[in-house]
């Protein structure tokens, strides 16, 4: 926050020196209202030695307003022990009560800070996991995009084998007809006998032609079955990859369920911590009306008001804190509305909770 102009800054610290306690009051609560770290150490420094427990009971509720919003939490830490020590020697009633309601709106404050950084962690790697099955999912497509364009590749070879066999087989017939041409050239005349060697020659020719071609085919063909059994290999191994890739994934899924259900549970947490909040400012502005009660109610009060500050929700756990503070609370209400014997059965009740 901006410090405020030196006109300003040196009138509240006028006051705050000032001989009158009202002016003093004051000049806290402006400080509050402004909520200016800059008057820290002043602060501290009234707490400590300001004659008034009213002076000393309002810096200590400006030093909590400050810590809720300004403050570090070695800043908060060093306020609890202060408080605690201070706490112990205190003999004023009011002064006692606002500074336990401080020391536990402190704690409650490192841990609240604590929660939302285990949130934000649990946010952050949530967000990893999702990256990682997005990167899951991607190799997976790029995976089905390799198989389909294997098939692709096997059904171009088949068309190649489909069009070498058309091939074969018209060599085969042109094959027969030469053989057949033969044949009739061996019924001709002695004459036609040189004309005829020549013919065989051609045919012989023609017959090495074929056979080349034939082998060449049944090469190829030999050939094309190995390519085949290796592609069948290669989509056999991306099929068990993809099946890994998919183990993963419902794995990472079932992961982020549980973190949701974590989440869920962080956040019924938080809204707990914010009602107890709640229920200590009541229970403090509850003591105020136990001061002008008879004795046997007011020492029952602080009896539930005691055990409602003693409650470490850190230790307890928030959900058994919520419900003790809860019933605790109760039974104040009920001692101070004249319902004494249901306010002890819920204390006792509440007492009981484990």
């Amino acid at each position: 926050m901006a410090r405020n102009s030196s006109d300003n800054y040196s009138h509240l610290l006028d006051k705050l020196k000032d001989t009158s306690a009202e002016k003093r009051l004051e000049a806290i609560r402006e400080i509050r209202q402004n909520c200016d770290p800059e008057f820290y150490d002043y602060l501290v420094a009234i707490f400590k030695n300001d004659p008034s427990p009213e002076v000393r009971a309002e810096s200590a509720e400006t030093l909590v307003w400050l810590a809720l919003n300004n403050l570090s939490d070695e800043i908060i830490q060093d306020l609890r022990e202060l408080f605690g020590q201070q706490q112990k020697d205190e003999k004023s009633v009011k002064l006692q009560a606002t500074l336990l309601s401080s020391i536990v709106a402190l704690k409650n404050l490192e841990n609240l800070r604590r929660l939302i950084k285990v949130q934000d962690n649990l946010t952050a790697e949530s967000k990893k996991d999702e990256e990682k099955i997005k990167r899951l999912q991607e190799r997976i497509l790029n995976n089905e995009e390799e198989k389909k364009a294997l098939a692709e590749q096997i059904q171009k070879l088949g068309e190649e084998i489909n069009s070498l066999k058309d091939n074969s087989r018209e060599k085969e017939q042109e094959a027969e007809k030469l053989i057949a041409d033969i044949n009739a050239l061996k019924e001709k005349t002695k004459q036609e006998k040189i004309k005829s060697i020549r013919w065989l020659i051609v045919a012989g020719i023609l017959l090495l032609v074929i056979l080349t071609e034939t082998i060449f085919w049944l090469s190829s063909q030999r050939k094309i079955a190995g390519i085949q059994q290796n592609n069948i290999q290669k989509i056999k191994e991306y099929e068990t990859k993809i099946n890994e890739y998919k183990t993963v994934i419902y794995t990472y899924e079932a992961k982020l369920k549980d973190l949701g259900i974590q989440k869920t549970q962080m956040e019924e947490n938080i809204r707990k911590i914010q009602e107890m909040e709640e229920m200590k400012k009541e229970i403090n502005k509850l003591a105020g009306d136990a001061l002008i009660a008879d004795d046997e109610t007011r020492k029952f009060f602080m009896k539930c008001h005691d055990a409602f500050f003693n409650i470490d929700i850190q230790s307890a756990g928030v959900e058994l804190a919520y419900k003790k503070k809860k019933g605790f609370l109760d039974a104040a209400r009920l001692v101070l509305s004249g319902k004494s014997p249901a306010a002890r059965k819920i204390y006792a009740q509440t007492l009981a909770l484990k």
